[in-house]
């Protein structure tokens, strides 16, 4: 929903009855608040069948453009990229007056609301009550209070303090899923495929970086999750040999506008190079999103370092953070995300933190996960066993412009089995676009 330059006009969607007057049944009236509240903390939860569950079979949604005027159907439609990625919007109702038809079975209402992307606005509608006494949507009115007089002018500098300072939020995971060897015995691919596609079902990121994956695993994710795409190659060939190390994204939400893969080696765009002491291929795959909603772009690097050398992962940070410096836009914020294989303590971490990156783990709780494998259960490596006392090498990492709104070492298991033998890591990110440090979440 955008900023109109026309100024809406609620239209009542049925007759008037008669004239409206204050509400004189507090039942009804009760009932009548908590449907519209239950309607807004559904499009929060992204709970699309309750949500559009709350119309009426002829109800009518006015937004914010002078475009959207949608039957329950269209209003669907456009809305499914919103719900897909698990938070629709947020509409807190602020104040509320609501009267009622003189046979208690039409409401007319007003409300006051609050939302982030647009500020103070307006609700008006009609709703009415079925046969089973239940109240449903007849129209909403989406508004945003304006005097006519300066609607021009004063829309025009909401539209430009919009693209300006415009934030986008999005939740992050990176997840080494184990790559499929039938020496794992009862932990090999074939009896856990469905604990991985369910986790990553429930926790439903937008941006998921996955490590380790061959091509049959990366198309078996793929399948079970047809909310997604995927960008990345195989490490062996730069097509589809070896692992991979991809980016499973939201497609519905993002489009991708420039992506890539780089081999840690002094030969970066060589497939299969290796050059820094590791014996295994590393490689880093890369990707620029824009919200289709937001028209913003986020850039997300996606990585593998290696589990032996040290000096590798030291020149592997060297180049990644070369390549992220070098990106063709500037201001968009980045991610980068990946199985480090390095603890907050280690060498390429703290060069990391130097260049003004956290670890959204580290950012959001410094206390409980500053240091590796203190006991305190922070650790990312289960080794199959539920562990949790080991270091954390698993992380997303964020620097200026970015807020950690939350983080989470996700530890699902299935009778006592788990998805892998790396826990993933998840993070909710606000990424500011104006230049501005955002080193805070926003106040309640």
């Amino acid at each position: 929903m955008t900023i109109s330059r026309f100024l809406s006009v609620p239209l009542l969607g049925v007759a008037l009855a008669a004239v409206p007057a204050p509400c004189a049944e507090p039942d009804q009236d009760v009932r009548v608040h908590a449907m519209l509240d239950a309607w807004h903390a559904a499009a929060a939860s992204a709970d699309e069948p309750a949500y559009f569950g709350a119309f009426a079979d002829d109800g009518v949604f006015f937004g914010t453009d002078a475009t959207e005027r949608w039957t329950t159907d269209e209003f669907r439609t456009w809305a499914a990229p919103f719900f897909e990625r698990g938070r629709a919007w947020t509409l807190v109702p602020v104040e509320r007056n609501v009267f009622l038809d003189a046979k208690q079975r039409i409401a007319w209402f007003d409300e006051e609301l609050w939302t982030e992307h647009l500020g103070e606005c307006r609700g008006t509608g009609v709703c009415s009550r079925d046969g089973g006494g239940v109240w449903r949507i007849e129209q909403y009115n989406l508004s945003i209070p304006v005097p006519n007089d300066i609607a021009d002018e004063v829309i025009d500098k909401a539209e430009a303090t919009t693209e300006r300072h415009a934030s986008l939020t999005l939740d992050a995971m990176s997840f080494n899923i184990r790559y499929d060897t039938q020496s794992d015995g009862p932990n090999a691919w074939e009896h856990r495929h469905d604990l991985v596609t369910d986790l990553i079902r429930t926790e439903r990121p937008d941006v998921l970086g996955v490590q380790e994956a061959l091509l049959h695993q990366r198309d078996a994710l793929l399948e079970a999750l047809p909310l997604y795409a995927s960008i990345g190659v195989g490490r062996d060939d730069g097509i589809e040999a070896g692992e991979f190390s991809p980016i499973l994204y939201l497609k519905g939400r993002f489009e991708v506008t420039d992506s890539g893969t780089f081999w840690l080696s002094d030969t970066p765009e060589a497939p299969g190079s290796a050059s820094w002491g590791n014996a295994i291929t590393r490689i880093c795959t890369w990707a620029r999103f824009v919200d289709r909603a937001t028209e913003q772009g986020v850039y997300v690097f996606n990585t593998h370092l290696d589990h032996r050398s040290a000096p590798s992962r030291a020149k592997a940070v060297e180049l990644i953070e070369r390549r992220i410096n070098g990106r063709a836009h500037k201001d968009d914020r980045v991610i980068l995300m990946g199985d480090l294989n390095a603890g907050p303590d280690s060498p390429p971490l703290h060069a990391l933190f130097a260049d003004g990156w956290r670890s959204a783990l580290v950012a959001l709780d410094p206390d409980e996960h500053a240091e590796p494998g203190d006991g305190v259960g922070n650790g990312t490596f289960n080794a199959w066993r539920g562990r949790s006392d080991g270091p954390m090498i698993d992380h997303i990492l964020v620097r200026t412009g970015a807020a950690v709104l939350d983080a989470a070492i996700v530890r699902t298991a299935r009778d006592g089995r788990y998805p892998s033998d790396h826990y993933p890591v998840t993070a909710r990110i606000r990424l500011d676009r104006d230049g501005t440090p955002a080193d805070e979440p926003p106040a309640p």
